[in-house]
């Protein structure tokens, strides 16, 4: 089948509810918007220009219908999307700090998400995308746990390429095998990998984001991003290894900050047609594609909400290309 699609993403779709000040009684207030780590990371390479796909699964209430639609006006392909009539969408609280980190408070014992089966994955969504990317979230309870590996070992054996960021939680990761299932991706052969330093540490004991790079390589990896956010990121190849600066940026909130750098890096690696091996061993191409996905993710630390703060392509154009000096001036 033709690869007709750029990216497909399958795991969690929630709501999260992000702090808006207070009524004026001193009660908290809430802005709903969409998330999830693959969903958001659709949204971001959608925006860029990529044909993306994803496959969840929802409860049949406001919430689920409201995060697919919102999804589908993003430009993502939502024909994946399973809605569950006996329950519910998962939902998440999040906790802003004065420097834009964030902290979430799950709600998701039985919801829908947990609950996709592999026989509910559309496979032709699998069958003609180049990438197809996964998280560990769905790995935590099964049906999901196995529809997951499942799904991944199809599309790889259909020719994708495997993107994987752990996005560990560990109020949702609580078993004692969580980080071990987490490793164990690494095996399946993974080809692409995002982690932050934290995660890249859980994963090979390293600490150093050049010494957990080569260390995932070891497994089959063809490039690994740590990224580590005001700090930037670094890239690592077996051609060699890329420093990307973060872009200056107002932060307030960096819920969706990571999954718009992995999305933006995917859909112009995608962009550029090139082979894995191929982009890989052109560190020139790395770093293009590294500073419109540093760029998208700054931008996006700059309003509150996962989905709804993606930026548009041509704003992240006109700062990576110089044509607007200060990302943080920028009014939108």
């Amino acid at each position: 089948m033709d690869k007709t699609l750029a990216i497909c993403a399958l795991g969690e779709i929630l709501i999260d509810f992000t702090p808006d000040g207070f009524t004026e009684i001193g009660y908290p207030k809430y802005i709903e918007n969409p998330g999830g780590g693959p969903v958001n990371l659709t949204a971001a390479a959608a925006s860029f220009g990529a044909p993306s796909a994803f496959i969840g699964k929802i409860g049949n209430d406001a919430h689920g219908h409201f995060a697919q639609n919102c999804l589908r006006d993003a430009g993502v392909d939502v024909s994946g999307v399973v809605v569950d009539p006996s329950r519910g969408t998962t939902l998440a609280f999040v906790t802003l700090q004065p420097d834009g980190e964030r902290d979430f408070t799950f709600y998701r014992r039985h919801e829908a998400d947990i609950a996709l089966d592999w026989a509910e994955v559309d496979r032709g969504l699998l069958e003609k995308c180049r990438i197809f990317h996964i998280d560990c979230l769905s790995l935590t309870d099964e049906p999901a746990r196995s529809a997951t590996e499942n799904a991944a070992r199809y599309a790889k054996s259909h020719g994708a390429y495997l993107s994987y960021d752990p996005n560990f939680r560990a109020n949702l990761c609580t078993d004692p095998d969580a980080v071990g299932r987490m490793t164990r991706v690494l095996d399946w052969g993974v080809d692409l990998v995002k982690v932050s330093e934290e995660e890249g540490a859980m994963l090979t004991g390293e600490t150093e984001p050049v010494k957990i790079g080569s260390a995932i390589l070891s497994h089959g990896a063809k490039l690994v991003a740590v990224t580590r956010g005001k700090d930037g990121a670094v890239l690592v190849t077996q051609a060699g290894v890329y420093g990307q600066n973060a872009y200056p940026a107002h932060a307030i909130d960096a819920t969706g900050a990571g999954d718009t750098f992995w999305g933006t890096f995917l859909a112009a690696f995608w962009e550029t047609g090139a082979s894995l091996d191929a982009f890989a061993a052109d560190l020139s191409a790395v770093a293009a594609c590294a500073a419109r996905a540093a760029c998208a993710a700054a931008l996006c630390t700059e309003k509150k909400g996962g989905l709804p703060s993606i930026p548009r392509r041509a704003d992240v154009e006109r700062i990576v290309t110089g044509a607007v000096p200060r990302p943080t001036e920028l009014v939108r």
